[in-house]
């Protein structure tokens, strides 16, 4: 069971009371653990890995070195909507934000990725703003099936 799932399925006042209780070591084992569980998560984000905040931070550069090398890997966001109902803010698609409001259609997003393309960069997220985004394609209809060649 991944570690959101968990901790989706707890109740919040024994999870709060479960996560203060740990101990430095609790904090110690799950630094020095394979894989994490849910247990060694609690004891890092408890208030007794706050003095271990070092330690997290060399393991975590040890692991994204072990994993991707010494590489920097740049992403392009392509923003498919900034169209939103919500007043984040931080962000600069607010609802009040006085912005033109654009949802770009497939042939556009398609043409977005040939000028990705000429940058040359590999990775593109796609981005839409909202906690209800509306976009002309479902999950279902597997939106980057058009793009698998692009």
């Amino acid at each position: 069971m991944k570690v959101a799932q968990a901790l989706m399925q707890q109740d919040l006042a024994h999870l709060a009371m479960s996560i203060n209780s740990r101990t430095a070591s609790d904090v110690e084992r799950a630094l020095n653990a394979n894989t994490l569980s849910l247990d060694d998560f609690m004891a890092l984000i408890s208030p007794a890995g706050s003095h271990y905040l070092e330690a997290m931070a060399s393991r975590a550069q040890a692991l994204t070195r072990h994993r991707f090398g010494n590489t920097m890997q740049l992403f392009v966001p392509l923003y498919l909507s900034n169209l939103c109902a919500n007043e984040c803010t931080y962000c600069g698609f607010t609802m009040s934000n006085k912005i033109k409001r654009k949802t770009l259609s497939i042939s556009e997003v398609l043409t977005e990725i040939e000028a990705i393309k000429i940058w040359a960069f590999l990775r593109c997220c796609w981005l839409l703003a909202n906690t209800k985004p509306k976009w002309a394609w479902t999950i279902s209809s597997k939106p980057s099936a058009p793009f698998a060649t692009r």
